[in-house]
């Protein structure tokens, strides 16, 4: 499992969304994080060996803080003690990013929280133990802002104006970084390629700072300061060993579930059956390639990053090219990690699931 970490500056932009420019996520979903690297590879070497690229699997681009990896809160729920959720609803509410230490105290029972501790930091919920070694955050990791543009003329450098005769101006949605230590991160499983594909693979990626990921690259969005590929990511591999030793030691949380880190397209009924707690994404945008710009990919709904699955499952790449002469992929590759939840938990889900379908 590689890991590949992205350094980036305090008060760096990022604007990550598929159509609307009031909006933003805080993460860089895998199919277009796939598209931003296919793309580079074809700038690279060509469009001959691409193909060969669809068995890798990723997952989404996640922040991070210091030694702290965060993913989606998943969408079930976490093993809070009851008195705490009850006490502090709000703000456990606006929990949007979990660390991979909160998840193994999820796994072992319960997670520890202390509300004066300041655990939760804008939406980003650290465990007690990373509180203890880090002391106080400053700042807020991310903050959103709006910026206000004008369309500008390629040619005369000036205000374009509108059929209408009025001025251009528009927003767009930006967020922040605001941290020195905060980084972005995804990992990589290549283990289905060759060695020389692997290695032109990885240039593809080292690609990335130059070219920027997401919305409003030209305006200084996107921008990464370097990147680092590590073969071993031994925060993933460590925590796969604990899970292992906690699930061979104890009777008590033995149910094994998995949360998606990739955004996910069941390839049939039988793979989207897997699912227990999802949301679901429609996934559209335009072909990037000579020739065809400006044509429209189909639309193909996917499960979002988070979702919680019983079964590890393949996923599927779907071609969503509107011409025969070109291929344009969707990447739904299964990225996902496992936890572990009670058997109580585990029945009730089931029980309400099957509730559900009675009602329909």
């Amino acid at each position: 499992m590689k890991l590949i970490k992205f350094k980036t500056r305090k008060f760096a932009k990022f604007h990550f969304g598929e159509d609307a420019l009031d909006s933003s996520l805080l993460y860089f979903p895998s199919p277009s994080l796939f598209s931003a690297i296919a793309n580079n590879y074809v700038k690279l070497y060509g469009a001959e060996d691409l193909d060969k690229l669809l068995t890798i699997k990723i997952s989404s681009l996640y922040p991070g803080y210091k030694d702290t990896y965060f993913i989606p809160r998943p969408l079930i729920k976490i093993n809070l003690p009851k008195q705490v959720v009850d006490e502090n609803r709000k703000i456990i509410k606006k929990i949007k990013f979990i660390s991979f230490e909160v998840l193994k105290e999820n796994n072992k029972g319960s997670i520890e929280f202390d509300k004066e501790k300041g655990q939760i930091v804008n939406g980003f919920l650290f465990s007690s133990s990373e509180l203890k070694k880090y002391g106080k955050i400053d700042g807020d990791l991310i903050f959103a802002d709006m910026e206000d543009k004008v369309i500008l003329s390629r040619l005369s450098d000036t205000a374009e104006a509108t059929s209408e005769g009025n001025f251009a101006p528009y927003s767009v949605y930006y967020f922040y970084v605001d941290s020195n230590d905060l980084f972005f991160y995804f990992l990589l499983d290549d283990s289905s390629l060759q060695e020389d594909i692997k290695a032109k693979l990885e240039s593809a990626i080292r690609l990335i700072p130059d070219e920027g990921l997401g919305g409003e690259r030209s305006t200084g969005g996107g921008l990464f300061e370097s990147v680092s590929i590590s073969e071993s990511a031994d925060f993933y591999e460590s925590y796969i060993k604990d899970i292992q030793e906690h699930k061979g030691a104890t009777n008590d949380f033995k149910k094994e579930k998995f949360v998606a880190l990739s955004t996910v397209i069941p390839k049939d009924d039988d793979e989207f059956g897997k699912v227990i707690s999802y949301l679901l994404v429609k996934r559209g945008g335009y072909v990037y390639q000579p020739g065809y710009l400006g044509h429209k990919k189909r639309d193909v709904y996917a499960i979002t990053d988070g979702s919680i699955f019983y079964e590890e499952i393949e996923g599927n790449v779907i071609n969503v090219s509107p011409v025969r002469e070109t291929k344009a992929y969707q990447f739904g590759r299964f990225f996902g990690i496992p936890f572990l939840d009670g058997e109580e938990q585990y029945n009730n889900d089931k029980q309400s699931s099957e509730g559900k379908d009675e009602k329909s």
